[in-house]
């Protein structure tokens, strides 16, 4: 779906490429690009509005993930994006700066776009929106009464990767005195120069995390099934009688 790991594989004028600069964000920008005329107002009741730009980490998952899903391709979503995590955690200053940069001026596109929107709109239009947001509010609160439930009921915590698992231990050892940034830079350097004996230990501990993880959250869904909580696990497990199967 997108060039990003072409682009960052090979550099344009032999300079070293930003990531940022895919199809993925020219397609950003066009797709903001509308008609804001009273004609098509009164064509279209409810105009689209401009998209918010993605936030730098999420455009730089968008930029690696092909080459992630090549390198691991058993990898599920969420373990793509904690891989991914990783990676930004090792990110070149230089680079992560080139993100925001481009994020600000992205922003201040859409700012303006979102301007023209507003003052494109009618009062129905207005009146609509707002009606919008209110159920939208009320989904929102929903949301989180759900999620209040699934600690209340003791929904098991995902675990931590093997990088996560070496901040851990690197945290009991932090020198107070150190900035905290600095100390994480120190750290991600750290990670990435580890022998391949330390990194296969926390890699094989993170194995065997997850391994329990989801152990437990099979016995935890099915427990709250039988409890008759089926409103709070997933939607497609509706009911004991039904296969307690679950892919995670």
């Amino acid at each position: 779906m997108f060039m990003a790991t072409y682009r960052l594989m090979f550099p344009i004028n032999g300079k070293q490429f930003n990531p940022l600069t895919l199809s993925c964000i020219r397609k950003f920008t066009s797709a903001q690009d509308f008609t804001t005329s009273k004609g098509n107002v009164e064509e279209n009741p409810l105009p689209p509005k401009p998209k918010k730009p993605l936030n730098i980490f999420v455009q730089y998952v968008e930029s690696i993930k092909d080459k992630l899903l090549k390198e691991y391709p058993d990898y599920k979503h969420k373990d793509i994006l904690k891989k991914a995590s990783e990676k930004w955690a090792q990110i070149d200053p230089k680079i992560k700066q080139d993100l925001k940069d481009q994020y600000l001026e992205q922003n201040s596109i859409y700012k303006q776009k979102l301007i023209d929107y507003e003052n494109s709109l009618s009062d129905k239009q207005k009146m609509q929106i707002k009606e919008l947001q209110k159920k939208r509010q009320i989904k929102d609160l929903k949301r989180s009464e759900i999620k209040q439930k699934l600690i209340e009921f003791g929904k098991p915590k995902h675990p931590l990767t093997s990088f996560m698992l070496f901040l851990r231990d690197k945290r009991l050892t932090k020198n107070p005195q150190v900035p905290y940034k600095d100390w994480m830079n120190n750290v991600t350097e750290e990670w990435k120069n580890i022998t391949i004996e330390i990194k296969n230990k926390y890699n094989a501990e993170a194995k065997e995390l997850i391994e329990k993880y989801k152990i437990d959250m099979k016995k935890w869904k099915e427990d709250m099934i039988r409890a008759g909580h089926h409103n709070i696990v997933k939607p497609n497990i509706k009911h004991k009688s039904e296969s307690l199967k679950y892919k995670e």
